[in-house]
């Protein structure tokens, strides 16, 4: 076994034992004769090294095995993106990539002896050499895996210390520069110094004096604000006169305009925030919210008739956050805000806030701009109080849209408050009013996004939850539909409410030819343990002749299933021709802990492919030492 080989070896090793997830997408390794064929055309001979490489794995379908260069692909992929870059000019002739991150790659030197491992950086045009050979390279690899040099944090993500990768880099002649200590002060300081606000330090205990200090507007020059106030006093009458003048322009159209909903109050806002900047302002709102100090309420108040919008939305979610409710009032004023944003805000938390007081001027908002995107926030504010008041509204809004001879801007704005809110109360009345929405192939279909957002899921959630018999035939008819995104969407929807009862019509989801559709179905199915979608997982589980990932897949999502013939199943795959399948199979297996997989498992430490010997042994370790402590306990 060359240094290379022995390498290559213990970094699977580690990969086994700390990262499985990774190591099962590393293919199964070529052939001498098979990358002959596949390099026959290439103008360098590859050297010995490249041989080792494939010979071990032929590339990886998930992230390549070395921290930051994400893309380890097949010799056949590297080929043909090799013969790319050299006709576009992009890359030598020589250099043969191996390895790429997001930015930069390593490339193997062919034609040459030895064969040095380059950096290159092609955005930056750097090209240089930083390993003397592809062994070197995967030594110090190994060694950095097994030293802690690369380890995994507390989300299990691969992260390095870069000086033990740089003291070992050089034990194996890197030639790299030594990576510079970053400095998080001075990080601080370069990315957030523009805004005081975000230099208080909130365990200081004068931070609230700091901050309220720092809302207050900073002193402008008086020729400047003379200025800026007669640009307000100009451009306002010409925002307001093109605002009334496109409206009328449109509504000649027979067009539902946005402009004749808020006589250009959008733009106005926009204005304001303009001729008055505060992002120093919104800054010192939001981090007076962090410290939670009941003193704050009266500043976040004030905050509210702030001239820049965004300073305004800034308390209304500051005030959202510390509850209090001497906020309950104000917030009830900035439900008749110009900016749209704002007016939204202060409705939705007004909602999350739950004082009743708030129920009559939303009702008033909602009856004032029903038609436009202002009554969105109202809508969904009034739907967690479950308010039956409006429901006649809602329906309004509902059935106003059949009247219009050109869709409703303002209802596709507002559609999915207003179903949510209409499965929020339940009567009869909001019942009709789903089943009515989900027929409507206008509303459901014809509509931005078609329909991947929370509508389908929140109408079917509410009508299973209402015990609603004419749902099934419904959802039924839509996944008979001939457009294949109208069937895409609603099986997505019926993902998304993970209900078992529905499972009969997700296993129609197996037969589409859209493979996304087929592995969303495969996932929903196998959180489900119902006799029905186990059967359907195990049919595809045996077809020889499916898609590898879809047969991937599901041997994954089997992995929490306790039916008996899911176990069976996977024991009996051990047997399977594909690398891959044995090694996925015996992984799911160990994570399933049953000690009647021990004796299967015992025979694949015969298998032909490492992977799979080094994963079952992983595997009966873990089962011998369950079933031990299990006979102690």
């Amino acid at each position: 076994m060359s240094q290379l080989t022995e390498a290559l070896d213990r970094i699977e090793s580690w990969l086994v034992k700390h990262q499985p997830e990774l190591a099962l997408g590393l293919e199964p390794g070529l052939s001498r004769q098979e990358i002959d064929t596949i390099t026959t055309n290439s103008p360098n001979s590859f050297p010995e090294e490249l041989y080792e490489l494939y010979q071990w794995h032929n590339g990886s379908t998930s992230y390549g095995f070395i921290p930051f260069y994400e893309s380890f692909d097949s010799l056949q992929k590297s080929l043909e993106w090799y013969q790319e870059c050299v006709r576009d000019g992009y890359l030598e002739s020589h250099l043969f990539t191996v390895l790429m991150g997001e930015y930069e790659h390593y490339a193997v030197a062919l034609g040459e002896h030895p064969n040095p491992v380059w950096y290159i950086v092609m955005d930056d045009c750097i090209e240089e050499i930083r390993w003397n050979s592809l062994t070197d390279l995967m030594l110090a690899t190994a060694e950095c895996y097994e030293t802690g040099a690369y380890y995994l944090d507390e989300n299990g993500s691969l992260q390095e210390d870069e000086q033990k990768v740089y003291a070992i880099a050089c034990k194996y002649n890197y030639q790299g520069s030594e990576p510079k200590p970053l400095d998080e002060s001075s990080f601080h300081q370069t990315y957030y110094s523009s805004h005081a606000a975000d230099r208080v330090n909130l365990s200081d205990p004068d931070a609230f004096e700091q901050l309220t200090q720092l809302l207050k507007p900073s002193p402008v020059n008086p020729i400047v604000k003379v200025l800026r106030e007669l640009v307000w006093w100009v451009t306002l009458p010409i925002i307001k006169g093109l605002a009334c003048l496109t409206a009328i322009v449109l509504k000649g159209f027979a067009i539902e305009s946005y402009w004749a909903k808020t006589g250009g109050d959008q733009c106005i806002a926009c204005l304001e925030n303009t001729l008055y900047r505060r992002e120093g302002q919104a800054i010192a709102v939001r981090r007076l919210a962090e410290l939670d100090d009941p003193r704050a309420i009266d500043p976040l108040v004030a905050a509210l008739r702030d001239r820049a919008s965004y300073v305004r939305a800034a308390a209304i979610e500051a005030l959202g956050k510390l509850g209090d409710t001497r906020a309950i009032e104000p917030l009830i004023r900035c439900l008749r805000d110009r900016d749209v944003r704002v007016c939204n805000d202060s409705a939705r938390v007004l909602g999350e806030l739950g004082d009743r007081k708030a129920i009559e001027p939303l009702i008033q908002l909602l009856r004032r701009d029903k038609y436009s995107s202002r009554a969105s926030g109202a809508i969904a504010a009034l739907g967690k109080f479950k308010e039956p008041r409006i429901i006649d509204d809602l329906l309004g809004i509902l059935h106003q849209r059949h009247k219009d001879s050109t869709p409703n801007y303002g209802f596709l704005a507002i559609r999915e408050n207003l179903v949510s809110t209409l499965a929020a109360i339940e009567e009869p009345r909001t019942t009709e009013a789903l089943i009515e929405i989900l027929r409507d192939s206008e509303i459901v279909w014809k509509s931005p996004n078609l329909g991947y957002n929370a509508t389908l899921p929140t109408i079917i959630q509410a009508l299973l939850q209402r015990g609603d018999s004419r749902l099934p035939d419904l959802l039924k008819q839509w996944l008979q539909d001939s457009d294949c995104e109208v069937r895409r969407a609603m099986f997505y929807a019926i993902n998304r409410v993970s209900d078992p009862s529905l499972n009969d019509l997700l296993i129609l989801g197996l037969s589409e030819e859209d493979l996304w559709v087929r592995k969303m179905t495969i996932e929903a199915l196998g959180k489900h343990q119902t006799v029905e979608a186990v059967s359907a997982l195990i049919s595809i589980l045996k077809d020889t002749d499916e898609d590898i990932k879809i047969r991937l897949l599901t041997i994954r999502a089997l992995e929490n299933n306790q039916n008996i013939a899911a176990l069976e199943a996977l024991i009996e795959i051990l047997q399977d021709e594909n690398d891959r399948v044995r090694g996925t199979a015996a992984f799911i297996l160990r994570k399933i802990g049953d000690k009647r997989a021990i004796e299967p498992l015992n025979h694949c430490l015969r298998d032909r492919a490492s992977l799979v010997r080094k994963i079952a042994k992983e595997a009966l370790d873990i089962l011998h030492k369950e079933t031990a402590s299990s006979k102690t306990a």
